[in-house]
């Protein structure tokens, strides 16, 4: 559905970071993307199948764009492999308003200058008292997940989100929550950076330990060690991918210091995918 169409009665979350994290006007967001995939192709070397979840980060397209874009592109080439709408468990941190439990949005459509993707019935029980919640305010200038949605529609063109940002809650406790659904969805995108504003040596010594747990799906390593904003949905991943018997493979890492040249004070960048 085109950005401006008007629809009487549907719930529409509006773009709260277009022109800021990423191009605001549509030609020059889809080219921006396109020209990242572009330039992301000679960097994935897993072709491997089976690709059901992909960690991606979440800042400005600047900075984290060529990461994220490692996992898109990996998404790109094994579109064939999912359905013609494909289902997509979106999970991501709340950096700006504090709650307990893990909050989505009411809206119908989710916006962005490429247009608007729909919100899919999760199957798992809403309610006020958790552990998942339907909180708009959890999703007021939030980017987490949003700044995955035109990647998503430049790979997918069509697909189906069910976003969650999490707030206070257990890693444990949302992968319980939504264990029994996860058979709805074909692709679970989870938002995440890595370690922030250390010199850039620091920074890498500090996401090693993320690149160990996370590929070798320790659990309790990544519980007790990892340093992330998304820590509890990576954990809540690493808890699905263990059980279901998938493997993790380190896509793509830089920080900062290498999209942005300051080496002095990073955030760490890391791109992950999970394969049957």
């Amino acid at each position: 559905m085109p950005a401006g169409a008007m629809t009487v009665g549907v719930r529409v979350r509006r773009a709260q970071v277009a022109g800021l994290f990423y191009p605001g006007d549509p030609e020059e967001l889809r080219s921006a993307v396109k020209e990242l995939l572009e330039a992301a192709s000679t960097s994935v070397e897993i072709e491997t199948k089976g690709l059901r979840a992909l960690i991606v980060p979440h800042a400005g397209y600047a900075y984290s764009g060529p990461v994220a874009a490692v996992g898109y592109k990996l998404l790109q080439l094994q579109r064939s492999e999912f359905s013609k709408s494909p289902k997509v468990l979106l999970l991501g941190p709340a950096h700006f308003v504090a709650f307990s439990g893990a909050a989505t949005h009411p809206a119908d459509f989710w916006e962005t200058p490429l247009g608007r993707v729909p919100v899919v019935n999760p199957g798992v029980p809403l309610d006020e008292r958790g552990p998942l919640i339907v909180l708009a305010e959890a999703h007021e200038r939030e980017h987490s997940l949003e700044v995955q949605l035109p990647f998503l529609q430049v790979a997918l063109e069509a697909f189906e989100i069910f976003p969650l940002v999490t707030g206070l809650i257990r890693a444990e406790t949302l992968a319980q929550a939504l264990d029994g659904a996860l058979e709805r969805f074909d692709l679970i995108i989870v938002s995440s950076d890595l370690s922030h504003y250390h010199p850039d040596a620091r920074a890498r010594e500090i996401d090693a330990v993320a690149h160990r747990v996370i590929t070798e799906l320790d659990v309790e390593g990544a519980e007790r060690q990892l340093d992330a904003c998304g820590k509890m949905a990576i954990c809540a991943l690493l808890r699905w991918a263990k059980a279901r018997g998938w493997r993790a493979e380190l896509l793509d890492y830089k920080t900062s210091g290498d999209t942005a040249g300051d080496r002095s004070s990073v955030v760490g960048y890391g791109c992950y995918g999970f394969f049957a």
